[in-house]
């Protein structure tokens, strides 16, 4: 009989798999996908001494990846490469963010939260959370970055923006349990502890990731570029900001609407969430996921991923 453990270990690598990420064993114990803590002594000498993960697993002496694809450990390396050219732009532009005005929390998403870009001119992915009954008109000072950012031919992407009385997720499957756990919060750690708070249904898929795997250091902000900001939400605190965010809402709900009815479309577009995803990459790898979990002959496992995502 199969070691749990090993499973477990099998499938985190398995999901990384599906990014071409393969993983260290800190990396493999933190992203564990397990539903209880386990021990990092555990992971290591299940890595060093179980017949399954050796045959199932290769290692370069920094990576393990899948015995199938030994293809990816000069991709892993060469994409590190890459994320030192990025750290510097991701940090500058989402601490950048937080002068905005009502915007209360920003934190890196997406695939350089971890380390893995395709390209050393990835888009700079953001989750970025408002004051509430203001996600709109918020999001509409950033497209003007955006949009700025753009001809400098840097793309920021707020590719999630919504309201600090809006934290807890309602899709709670492994992907989006994925995403938040690997969230890297670039200031204000106190939203960051709400968010994962109020969503600890992610430690029924990922036990051991309760905090931060990466950091990105330093996370001050300039005391004149705060009251700055300040200065700008006491004039938009006003009558002229309601109107301002109710006519933005309705002008680009209306033209959202229609592509967030799609059937591959995972996007959430109301007043407290800006969520434009118009075509849904998590749907893609669950399926993915799944396939590589039949192929290993998981079929367990399978059957309690349908059951934790229900």
């Amino acid at each position: 009989m199969i070691h749990n453990i090993d499973v477990a270990i099998l499938k985190t690598v398995i999901y990384g798999d599906i990014f071409h990420f393969p993983m260290t064993e800190e990396e493999i114990h933190h992203f564990l996908i397990h539903d209880e803590q386990v021990e990092f002594a555990v992971i290591k000498e299940r890595l060093e001494f179980s017949s399954f993960l050796a045959s199932s697993l290769c290692f370069d002496g920094t990576y393990y990846a899948l015995a199938t694809r030994p293809d990816i450990f000069t991709l892993r390396h060469d994409r590190e490469k890459m994320m030192q050219q990025l750290a510097g732009r991701v940090k500058t532009y989402g601490r950048l963010l937080m002068y905005f005005p009502f915007v209360e929390f920003v934190g890196v998403t997406g695939a350089l939260s971890m380390r893995n870009p395709s390209t050393d001119e990835d888009d700079l992915d953001y989750l970025v959370v408002t004051r509430p009954g203001r996600v709109w008109l918020a999001r509409a000072c950033i497209i003007l970055l955006v949009r700025i950012m753009r001809l400098r031919k840097i793309e920021i992407c707020p590719n999630y923006v919504l309201a600090s009385d809006q934290l807890k997720q309602a899709r709670q499957d492994l992907y989006i349990a994925h995403e938040i756990a690997q969230l890297l919060p670039l200031a204000q750690t106190t939203l960051y502890e709400q968010l994962r708070n109020q969503n600890r249904w992610t430690e029924d898929h990922l036990a051991n990731a309760n905090l931060p795997f990466h950091e990105l250091s330093d996370s001050s902000l300039s005391r004149v570029g705060l009251m700055l900001k300040r200065g700008v939400e006491l004039v938009l605190s006003t009558r002229i900001g309601d109107w301002v965010e109710q006519w933005e809402f309705r002008r680009k709900s209306q033209r959202f609407q229609q592509q967030a009815t799609a059937p591959s479309a995972s996007a959430e577009i109301d007043e407290g969430h800006v969520k434009g995803h118009f075509q849904d990459y998590g749907h893609y790898v669950l399926e993915q996921y799944e396939k590589q979990l039949l192929a290993f002959q998981l079929d367990e496992a399978v059957t309690e991923m349908k059951s934790v995502g229900d």
